[in-house]
Parts: C-alpha cells; sequence; structure tokens
C-alpha cells in the first residue's frame, strides 16, 4: 500500500510539473526571465521530490555562484533531483536524453539545454547557448563524464563544452556526489547499484528499483573552484576537474567486506 502511495504522489507531482511548466511557456514574458521562472519551480519540485522518495541530502560546502559552470559525476536519476534542490540550475544533457519518453519532455520543460556530442559541426553553437546563459547569471550544470555509471570510480572527463569557461572567465565549480547508505544500512557496490542508472539498464527498472527504498542518504560536496583560464588547454582542465572530484569521491566497499 505505502508503495502505491508513494507512486500515486509521484505521479501527481509530475503532472503538476508539467502544468506548471506549460503554463510558464505561455507567460508573456522574455525568454531569459521564462527560463529562469522555470529553474526555480524546477528547484521547488525537486525539493518535493526527494522528500517523497526519503532521500536526505548532505550538502557540504558553499554553492557555487550565479553565472558559475559546475561540473559533477555522475551516478543515477536522483543526481538531477538533488542538484536541483540546492539551487536553481540549467542541466546540459545529450540528444539521447531528450528522445527518452517522459523524461525528455520533463527535461525540456524545465528548461534543460540538449547537446549533441557527435556532432562537432553544431558544437559553436550549442557552446553559445551555454555562454549565453552564463552570462545572464544562470547556474549551468554538466556531467563531463556524458553518461552515468555504477558508482565504482568517476569516469573520465569529456573537455568539448569546457571552454565556455575560458572563453567567458567564469571558475568552474567541480562537485563530488556520492550516495551514503539505503534504509539506514551503509552502502556496499551491490547495494549502491540499486540507485545507480547504467549500462543496459532499462530507466523504469532503474526507477523501480529507486522507489523500493524506504530512506536513502546522499552526500553533495562542493570542491575548490578551478580558473579556466589558468589551464593551458581543455583537456588538461577536465583532467584536473576528474582529478579533483575523484579524489573526493571514496565507493563503496566490495560486499564480501562489509560488516554483519
Amino acid at each position: 500500500m505505502k508503495q502505491l502511495v508513494k507512486y500515486a504522489l509521484a505521479l501527481f507531482l509530475v503532472v503538476a510539473y508539467g502544468v506548471l511548466s506549460v503554463s510558464i511557456s505561455l507567460l508573456p514574458v522574455s525568454p531569459v526571465r521564462r527560463r529562469r521562472l522555470r529553474t526555480q519551480v524546477t528547484t521547488f519540485v525537486c525539493r518535493w521530490g526527494l522528500r517523497l522518495l526519503g532521500v536526505r541530502v548532505q550538502y557540504r560546502g558553499e554553492v557555487s555562484a550565479s553565472g558559475a559552470l559546475m561540473v559533477c559525476n555522475h551516478l543515477s536519476s536522483l543526481d538531477i533531483l538533488i542538484i536541483a534542490a540546492q539551487a536553481p540550475t540549467v542541466f546540459v544533457s545529450s540528444q539521447e536524453v531528450q528522445q527518452m519518453p517522459l523524461v525528455g519532455t520533463l527535461a525540456r520543460l524545465g528548461g534543460t539545454v540538449f547537446v549533441d556530442r557527435r556532432r562537432w559541426r553544431s558544437l559553436p553553437a550549442e557552446q553559445q547557448k551555454l555562454i549565453h546563459l552564463l552570462q545572464h547569471g544562470f547556474r549551468v550544470c554538466l556531467f563531463p563524464e556524458a553518461t552515468s555509471s555504477n558508482g565504482r570510480r568517476v569516469l573520465p572527463f569529456r573537455s568539448a563544452l569546457l571552454d565556455i569557461a575560458r572563453t567567458t572567465g567564469s571558475r568552474i565549480y567541480p562537485y563530488c556526489l556520492s550516495y551514503r547508505s539505503i534504509n539506514s544500512q551503509p552502502l556496499d557496490l551491490e547495494r549502491l547499484e540499486q540507485l545507480c542508472y547504467f549500462g543496459d539498464m532499462g530507466f523504469l527498472t532503474h526507477l523501480r528499483q529507486v522507489f523500493r527504498c524506504r530512506r536513502i542518504t546522499a552526500r553533495l560536496v562542493a570542491l575548490p573552484p578551478v580558473f579556466a583560464g589558468e589551464t593551458g588547454h581543455r583537456k588538461a582542465l577536465g583532467e584536473q576537474l576528474q582529478r579533483s572530484v575523484q579524489q573526493a569521491y571514496t565507493p563503496p566497499p566490495p560486499a564480501r567486506q562489509m560488516l554483519c
């Protein structure tokens, strides 16, 4: 019964979010103002979503400044809620996400910017979109791993979009996200996979696993900002950011090392 109530409330929250987002798109305001309203609504809804799912987040460090680029490792669909709940954020995602049923629609309504990493010719135009957002004071979030992982390590960072920070003279704020416990029990690698969305896993399977958890504890740590202009080229910048997040990330132990 509790699971049915959770699903029903989640459906209500999704529908309410869709209605609010569509309503904002009809307002006679500038595109910048419209996107700002969308990010604010997304923050409000994500905070309620975390409550509904029983997710408690330990936020450590200062929130990145407005008009700043943040980068973070990527493990789960919950990552979006955790980051957006902290402060209004514009996310950057792939064309593949845009094409996913429902998920793509919700992301688009929330103001997500979609990029096609396979088409290098489109990269300059996509960079200009993000530069425009930074110049208007938006917090922009990249997941430079370009996919979500099983949490065993931080994957290499792709650096193509990091040039926007160099162009605008912005600082880049690296964040390390980790999951600490499920149902008050410390995680091992096997239990962590209940939360992660990776490999060939279907999205509905991932959601069912998340919904089965009664309580989840996560931690989002803000690491020292990096000045993009101080790094020789973008690949070195990507490697520096990846090392920073990797050093802060501690994966759970294998299951056999967990104490009963």
